[in-house]
């Protein structure tokens, strides 16, 4: 109860952020993670929460014009751009399951993002990407927390990224571990 009520100042607090998230860790049973949901939802109405890979947050949360709560959504950028556009650099991993990755971090559904097409898996590759209502500093927090994969040149986007806007692939192929034929015979 002392961390509740504690959590609780914190979150009221006038000079806190309004994006302030806190941890209650991790909880890996989903029925206790519902019910501490249903128990922010009837008895702390101004807060809200959230869980991804079974930690659970408490955020504020924001009243809509009937009354009834809703989850803040993340404004964009700065000046509340719809979308962030980003460079997306992955090695030896699926676009799809790259997305699927950063979307889940930062609590938004996969078609939140958009990209002109899909990358080979087995490569290092690079491509743009946009993400609706997500702020580019919630993506560049994400570069210390995953393996083989780097967000950066950031900036605000007015539309999403269409399927098939490419306006050309750059290749630079890499072989290794090669012998050049007949070399074994060279080499007797």
């Amino acid at each position: 109860r002392a961390r509740v009520r504690a959590l609780v100042l914190e979150l009221r607090a006038p000079d806190a952020a309004a994006d302030r998230r806190v941890s209650l860790g991790k909880v890996a049973d989903k029925q206790t993670r519902g019910r501490v949901h249903g128990v922010i939802r009837e008895r702390l109405p101004f807060l809200d929460s959230s869980a991804a890979d079974h930690e659970l947050e408490v955020f504020r949360g924001v009243a809509g014009a009937n009354g009834n709560r809703k989850r803040k959504r993340g404004a964009g950028g700065p000046r509340g751009a719809r979308y962030t556009r980003f460079a997306l650099l992955k090695r030896n991993m699926d676009t799809q399951e790259t997305i699927a990755l950063i979307a889940r971090y930062v609590h938004k559904p996969p078609a939140a993002f958009a990209f002109a097409g899909t990358k080979d898996k087995r490569a290092v590759t690079c491509q743009w990407v946009t993400a609706e209502r997500v702020d580019a500093r919630a993506l560049a927090g994400l570069n210390s927390r995953l393996r083989g994969v780097r967000l950066g040149n950031f900036s605000e986007a007015k539309r999403a990224l269409p399927l098939g806007a490419l306006s050309g692939n750059r290749f630079t192929i890499t072989l290794r571990s090669l012998a050049a034929p007949g070399a074994a015979d060279a080499a007797a």
